[in-house]
């Protein structure tokens, strides 16, 4: 079974709230016995040499990034800091749904989610991260 890190980004708001999402896509792929584990850098004030120990520590399969466009960049340097250290990501929310080729073009990652992605992300998992055919992965 493959392992998952899910990062929620740390970015300038002045309201933290739990993201329902990352939370959703975890617990959907444990039920089909993938292992998943969330980094909330919002909530725990990460900055990025946190956020990369905590990767490295963990040693994911596939990391998953939360995206907004009002935090794009931040997504795109995390994006590029993993992809140095030879991580396969993925980018889902809002901002890759609705701009999914910029998103892959500006950021450098191998997939971004569109839409709902509980579905397409446990089959990602499940085709050892073969995206081919998958609805929903570019």
């Amino acid at each position: 079974m493959a392992k998952i890190v899910l990062i929620v980004p740390n970015f300038d708001t002045y309201v933290i709230t739990p993201q329902l999402g990352v939370m959703y896509l975890s617990s959907y792929i444990k039920k089909f016995g993938h292992e998943s584990v969330i980094i909330d850098a919002l909530r725990d004030n990460l900055n990025y040499n946190q956020i990369m120990e905590i990767v490295e520590r963990e040693k994911p399969d596939l990391v998953g990034i939360h995206c907004l466009s009002s935090f794009f960049k931040i997504v795109i340097d995390i994006t590029k800091m993993l992809k140095e250290r030879n991580y396969k990501v993925y980018i889902g929310g809002v901002h890759p749904t609705f701009a999914p080729h910029t998103t892959l073009k500006a950021t450098g990652a191998d997939y971004v989610m569109c839409g709902e992605g509980e579905i397409p992300l446990l089959k990602l998992l499940n085709n050892n991260l073969v995206h081919t055919g998958i609805q929903g992965i570019d």
